[in-house]
């Protein structure tokens, strides 16, 4: 069985970003700019702590095997010292057990981390990392938020093939405000220029309550129309597969070898899967459910015990006509389609 589990880091670089950030809609610790003050490392190891505790207390089955990919996602995890993702690493192996050939992904955001830093985090034993790139134009970064600019996309993307991870990805947002086709031809090429092994193409979601959402509710977003979208996610498709890259997923491109594995279990729709820290989900023997999403209320869940059936969006198996809806609609992501004799054998 291929057991993953997704690790959640929710932090912020700056104490305003989560405003700043026009598109994001996802629990943040903010701290800070200054990473080396006292108060901050405690508010990191503070958290960290919190993250270990939480998944000590997991039910392992015995005999079950080890995981096979951890994922390090969230706000920016590249602002975690490498010190204490090693502590996070260590409390993985003793409680679970980490499979040699393991895929261990880390997200990474421009401008927060230089060539020593990954490195450190590949000593660690991050395999992959994943880089928000989102744009190759300073105006668009600018306009979305973004705390990193061009000049820390350039630096970061050297860093990363001169520190030679197993792997590593680029993240790229189409849909942005003012972005025009052929600005989001030339980040295509900029990205397959770059040799990433592998590219995601996400679209641009506007949700309530961000700051996108309410310049969007006011009439003051101005995003591309629904042509120029459909004709950008074409672009994507014809650009990628002519350089050799394979569309394995709604929205991802790999080269040969270089599939995330992490993901391609989330899209199976079938398979268990660990989820801890800050608004993580996690869905074993098909009970979903997840964490507390606000800092406060996390620690305090935490320190109770976390008992998964007080989670937020805590779900039971279900109806099964429901867990075939999500395997069926999950699958479909997917280039290889639905697995109809691998559907037949999970649902009846």
């Amino acid at each position: 069985m291929h057991i993953p589990l997704y690790r959640t880091l929710q932090m912020c670089r700056e104490l305003w970003q989560a405003s700043r950030c026009g598109a994001g809609d996802f629990p943040v610790v903010a701290v800070g700019s200054a990473l080396q003050q006292p108060e901050v490392r405690h508010r990191l190891q503070d958290y960290v702590d919190l993250l270990i505790t939480d998944l000590r207390t997991a039910s392992v089955a015995a005999g079950a095997p080890p995981l096979e990919t951890v994922f390090f996602g969230g706000g920016t995890p590249s602002l975690i010292p490498p010190p204490l993702l090693q502590e996070i690493l260590d409390a993985l192996h003793s409680k679970f057990g980490i499979a040699d050939d393991a895929e261990i992904s880390m997200e990474a955001d421009p401008g927060t981390f230089d060539g020593e830093r990954l490195e450190a985090y590949m000593a660690a034993g991050v395999t992959r990392f994943s880089v928000g790139v989102q744009a190759f134009q300073q105006s668009l970064l600018e306009a979305c938020g973004r705390s990193h600019g061009l000049d820390d996309v350039e630096a970061a993307l050297a860093a990363v093939v001169a520190a030679g991870p197993r792997s590593w990805s680029l993240d790229l947002i189409s849909g942005l405000p003012d972005l025009k086709r052929e600005q989001w031809q030339h980040s295509l090429r900029r990205a397959i220029q770059a040799g990433a092994p592998h590219i995601s193409v996400y679209d641009l979601q506007v949700e309530a309550g961000t700051p996108f959402g309410k310049w969007h509710d006011a009439g003051r977003l101005s995003l591309p129309t629904d042509e120029d979208g459909a004709a950008m996610y074409a672009d994507a498709s014809q650009m990628l597969r002519e350089a050799g890259y394979e569309h394995y997923e709604l929205s991802n491109y790999a080269l040969p070898g270089h599939q995330c594995r992490h993901n391609l279990v989330y899209w199976s729709g079938s398979r268990p899967f660990y989820g801890f820290g800050l608004g993580a989900a996690s869905c074993l023997a098909g009970r979903r459910a997840t964490r507390p999403r606000a800092m406060h209320q996390y620690r305090e869940w935490v320190r109770a015990g976390c008992d998964e059936s007080t989670c937020i969006s805590a779900t039971d198996a279900g109806d099964a006509a429901d867990q075939l809806l999500d395997t069926v609609m999950l699958q479909l992501r997917l280039g290889a389609g639905l697995d109809l004799d691998a559907v037949a054998a999970s649902h009846g």
